[in-house]
C-alpha cells in the first residue's frame, strides 16, 4: 500500500512539473509559424530569480567592511548579488548593507503570502515554477537543499483561480471553503491528484502543503471574487499550510483585500533589473544552442547583440523590464535575427503580438482563440477586421494622450469613453444594442486579461500599459489623420503647447509615414514648422527650439535619404534653410552646452554654409615621389631633447 501510494504520489509530481514547465507561448510571430513549432524550452530552463520590492539587511558595518562590496549598481546585478549601502539615523553614524528580498525567501517567511505584480511581471511564471522546483525536489526525496528556500519539502498544488471561478458557474455552486477543497481535491488538471485526496488532508494538516493560487483578478466578477479570497482565508486558517496568491496590483483593493488581511501586506515584485535581462537573453539563446537550433558561436553572437541593442533603445529597455515584454522581444530577434532598425516598426511587431498573434495556453492547457476569432463567432461580425479594433485602440490612446495623467505618465481615460468607442463600432456592424455590449464587454476583458494592452485602473478608468504603447498608437491616429486640412496646425499646435509630451508621438508618426507611403506628408511637416518660425529673429530661443526639433525629426527619420524622391517640397532648399537657420542661431543665442553640441552636428549633417568651413580651400604641400622618413632621426631627437 505505501508503494501505491509512493506511486500515485509520483504521478502526481510528474503531472504538476508536465503542466507548470511548460513555456505557454502559441501563434506568436509569423516567422515562428512559416519555421512550425514554438520553441521547445522548458521554464525551469530560461527562469530567472526574482525580488521584491522590499530590501531587507544583510549585515551591519563600518567603513572598513566596504571594500567587499560588489563592484556596480544594484541595477547592473542579479538580484541574489546586489547591495546598498544605507546611513542609519542614529547618535553613532552607523552603515547597514541591505539586499533585495527575493520572492522564494518572502514565501519561506511569510507563510501566506499575496503576490503582486503588474500585467505581464512574472506572477504566474513564479508560482509554476516555485511548484516544478518542489515536484522535482520530491521525487528525488529532497536530496538536495534548495537556494534560498529554507523551509524543506513542500507538496505543491498550483491551480488557476479563474479556472476555480469558472468550475463554479458550471456547478451554480457559491465560492466556500468547501468548494474550494473539492475542486483542489478533484483538480481538472490533474486527475491523479483526486487520488491523493488523503496525502494531501495530511500534508494539509501537518503545514507541509503549498498552495499556489495563481490569478485571483482573473476571476472577472468582484462579488465572487471577494467569494473567492474570503473562501481561501477560511481554508487556510484550518491549518498551519503554506499559500501564496497572486493577483494584479490595481485589483487587490478594498473587499477584495480585506479577507486577507491578516496575511500582512502584500510583496510586490520587482521590475527586472539589467542583470536580469542579460540573464534572461543569455539563457534562452543558451537553450537554442542546446537544442541545435543555433550553433555555439551564432548563439553568443545573438545574445550580446541584443543585449547591446536594449543598451542602446533606453524605451525599449525598459519595456524589458517586464518578463513578458522582454520574452515577446526576444522571440521577435530569435525568429527574425535582429530587431527592427527602427523602433517605430518595433513598436508595431510588438503591437501586433498583443493584439492578436500572441495566446495562451491556460487553464485546461489548450489553445485559447484570439479576439478576432472570438468576435467572428457572431455572423454579423464575419467580415470584422484588425484593423477594425486597431483603429479603436490608436484613437483611444490618442485621446489618452491629451487627458488626465497617471503618476507614470500614462492618460486615464474614463471607462465610459472606452466602452463608447467599442459600442460605435459594432453598431457600424449592425450589432444589436444589447449584443454591441456583450462584444464590448468581451473585448474589454480579452484586452486586459489575456493581451494586456488596455487595463483597468481603478475607478472606471482605463490605459495602456506603458506609455510607449500609448505613444505610438497615438503617433499611428495622428499619422492617419494626414488629409484633414489642419493636419500640420493639429501637429504643430501639440509640439507647441507640450513638446515634452508631444515630442516622441511625433516622431513615431513620421516614422510610420516614411516607412510607408506618405513621405510626401513628412517632408511637408517639416517645410511647415520652418515656416512657422521663419521670421523670428535668431537669437529668439523660440526659434531655436523650432529648428532643433525640425532637425531631430529629420535625423529619427533616418537623415535626408529618408526624403529621396519627394515631389512637393524643394529638397535642396529645405536643408539650405534649416543649415542656415541653425548656424544664424548659434551665432546669434545664448547656448548651453548641449544645445550648441545638437545643433553643430545638425548642421555638420547637413551641411555647413559658413564660409570658410565647408567651401574653404585645403592647402596642399607638394612631395616628389620616393621614399621618406616619418619622424625624426635618433640624432636629431637626442639634439632636440637637449634642447
Amino acid at each position: 500500500a505505501a508503494n501505491a501510494r509512493r506511486e500515485r504520489l509520483h504521478e502526481y509530481l510528474n503531472s504538476v512539473i508536465w503542466r507548470c514547465d511548460r513555456l505557454r507561448l502559441a501563434g506568436i510571430v509569423n516567422a515562428e509559424r512559416k519555421l512550425g513549432k514554438p520553441p521547445a524550452f522548458m521554464l525551469s530552463q530560461l527562469y530567472v530569480l526574482l525580488a521584491s520590492t522590499s530590501w531587507v539587511a544583510d549585515s551591519d558595518t563600518d567603513t572598513a567592511a566596504l571594500g567587499a562590496l560588489p563592484a556596480g549598481t544594484a541595477e547592473q546585478r542579479l538580484p541574489e548579488y546586489a547591495r546598498r549601502l544605507v546611513t542609519l539615523d542614529a547618535p553613532t553614524p552607523q552603515l547597514r548593507i541591505e539586499r533585495p528580498l527575493l520572492l522564494r525567501e518572502a514565501v519561506c517567511q511569510r507563510r501566506r503570502m499575496v503576490l503582486l505584480g503588474g500585467p505581464g511581471s512574472g506572477k504566474s511564471a513564479f508560482l509554476r515554477y516555485v511548484a516544478v522546483m518542489l515536484a522535482q525536489n520530491e521525487l528525488h526525496n529532497g536530496a538536495e537543499a534548495l537556494p534560498f528556500w529554507s523551509v524543506g519539502r513542500l507538496l505543491p498544488i498550483y491551480i488557476s483561480l479563474g479556472g476555480f471561478a469558472e468550475w463554479l458557474r458550471t456547478r451554480q455552486a457559491s465560492a466556500t471553503k468547501d468548494q474550494l477543497w473539492r475542486y483542489l481535491s478533484e483538480s481538472i488538471e490533474s486527475p491523479a491528484l483526486g487520488r491523493l485526496e488523503k496525502s494531501l488532508r495530511q500534508a494539509f494538516s501537518t503545514g507541509r502543503l503549498l498552495l499556489l493560487l495563481d490569478g485571483l483578478d482573473e476571476v472577472i466578477d468582484p462579488y465572487i471574487r471577494v467569494q473567492v479570497a474570503t473562501a481561501i482565508a477560511d481554508l487556510t486558517n484550518q491549518h498551519p499550510c503554506y499559500a501564496v496568491v497572486s493577483c494584479r496590483v490595481r485589483s487587490y483593493i478594498g473587499a477584495t483585500a480585506a479577507p486577507l488581511i491578516d496575511w500582512g501586506d502584500p510583496v510586490e515584485i520587482a521590475p527586472f533589473t539589467i542583470g536580469q535581462i542579460h540573464r534572461f537573453i543569455h539563457g534562452w539563446y543558451r537553450c537554442a544552442y542546446q537544442q541545435g537550433s543555433l550553433d555555439e558561436h551564432e548563439a553568443q553572437m545573438r545574445a550580446d547583440m541584443l543585449c547591446q541593442r536594449l543598451e542602446a533603445l533606453p524605451n525599449v529597455r525598459e519595456l524589458g523590464q517586464t518578463p513578458l515584454l522582454l520574452t515577446l522581444i526576444v522571440i521577435l530577434h530569435y525568429y527574425g535575427g535582429k530587431l527592427p532598425e527602427d523602433r517605430a516598426d518595433l513598436y508595431e511587431d510588438l503591437v501586433q503580438l498583443l493584439l492578436t498573434r500572441w495566446t495562451q495556453f491556460r487553464r485546461d492547457g489548450s489553445k485559447q482563440p484570439n479576439l478576432l476569432e472570438l468576435l467572428k463567432l457572431d455572423p454579423q461580425l464575419a467580415l470584422l477586421k484588425e484593423h477594425h479594433i486597431r483603429k479603436v485602440l490608436e484613437e483611444l490612446a490618442y485621446r489618452a494622450h491629451h487627458g488626465e495623467r497617471s503618476a507614470d505618465g500614462r492618460g486615464l481615460l474614463a471607462a465610459e469613453v472606452v466602452r463608447g468607442a467599442l459600442l460605435q463600432l459594432f453598431a457600424q456592424f449592425g450589432v444589436a444594442p444589447a449584443a454591441a455590449y456583450e462584444k464590448t464587454e468581451l473585448v474589454l476583458s480579452y484586452l486586459e486579461q489575456e493581451s494586456g494592452l488596455l487595463l483597468n485602473e481603478g475607478g472606471e478608468r482605463y490605459a495602456m500599459p506603458h506609455l510607449t504603447y500609448e505613444e505610438y498608437l497615438a503617433g499611428c491616429y495622428l499619422a492617419k489623420q494626414k488629409h484633414k486640412p489642419d493636419f500640420y496646425s493639429l501637429a504643430y499646435q501639440h509640439w507647441h503647447t507640450d513638446g515634452a509630451r508631444w515630442r516622441e508621438v511625433i516622431l513615431l508618426a513620421l516614422g510610420r509615414m516614411v516607412r510607408g507611403d506618405d513621405v510626401e506628408t513628412a517632408a511637408l511637416w517639416l517645410q511647415f514648422m520652418l515656416m512657422q518660425h521663419a521670421n523670428l529673429d535668431p537669437a529668439d530661443t523660440a526659434r531655436l527650439r523650432a529648428l532643433l526639433f525640425v532637425a531631430e525629426c529629420l535625423e529619427d527619420m533616418g537623415g535626408k535619404p529618408a526624403l529621396i524622391g519627394v515631389q512637393t517640397v524643394d529638397l535642396p532648399r529645405l536643408w539650405a534653410e534649416l543649415a542656415d537657420g541653425l548656424a544664424q542661431s548659434m551665432a546669434a543665442s545664448e547656448l548651453d552646452t548641449s544645445e550648441r553640441v545638437r545643433a553643430g552636428t545638425y548642421v555638420g549633417m547637413l551641411g555647413d554654409p559658413r564660409p570658410g568651413v565647408c567651401d574653404l580651400a585645403i592647402d596642399m604641400a607638394e612631395f616628389a615621389g620616393g621614399t621618406f622618413l616619418i619622424g625624426n632621426r635618433w640624432r636629431e631627437h637626442r639634439a632636440l631633447e637637449r634642447t
